[in-house]
């Protein structure tokens, strides 16, 4: 028997690769923040993690869209276009002032779904920095959608190296700290074995 396979289309392809590996390099990363997550599930909020909050930037498409991992798992928890509306529209949390709720088509677990998300992050300032830059990359994708290119401003891409230098600057550090209390312990080694060899010679 033969088996013959209809082949995918490019949109069909990218809606099954949403969140892969292969997705992902294919995106140019424009925003980072750290965060914590949160998602209604059973009428109530449950969290999702904590990781790092990202907006990347279809090379080919331009489409823009929000990813997120668990840190310590890389679990993907968030993973969706920035839409027109009634998605993606940023909504201030009642009771907190670094936090903020939106809905969106969803595809962290494999399939669409409509999702409310909230976002929670260390300071007000992050968190405005974040809405300022979701705002822009959801009308961006909006002129783009419309066919507007005359209205659409590129943001720059943001480099995961300089980071990766910053973090591997952190680890020499706490090694030198490390490293700093077995010094001290040499030096006192020395002068008890200095000090013993004197007493011997006056004796």
């Amino acid at each position: 028997f033969f088996f013959f396979f209809k082949q995918k289309t490019a949109y069909e392809m990218q809606r099954g690769l949403v969140g892969s590996e292969m997705c992902i390099r294919d995106r140019d990363m424009i925003f980072k923040t750290k965060a914590k997550l949160y998602r209604v599930k059973d009428s109530q909020w449950k969290e999702r993690g904590s990781g790092d909050l990202k907006l990347l930037r279809d090379k080919k498409t331009k489409q823009i869209r929000l990813l997120m991992r668990q840190d310590k798992t890389l679990k993907i928890v968030a993973n969706h276009y920035l839409m027109d509306k009634p998605f993606c529209e940023l909504i201030p949390m009642a009771g907190s002032d670094k936090a903020l709720m939106w809905v969106a088509n969803d595809y962290s677990e494999g399939k669409l779904a409509e999702e409310k998300l909230s976002a929670k992050f260390q300071t007000v300032d992050l968190m405005n920095t974040f809405k300022e830059n979701f705002n822009k990359a959801r009308e961006f994708n909006k002129f783009l959608k419309a066919g507007d290119t005359s209205k659409l401003v590129m943001a720059p891409v943001v480099s995961e190296k300089k980071e990766e230098v910053v973090e591997k600057k952190e680890e020499v550090k706490k090694e030198t700290l490390k490293a700093e209390p077995k010094k001290e312990e040499k030096k006192l080694q020395q002068r008890n074995y200095t000090f013993l060899l004197l007493s011997l010679i006056h004796i």
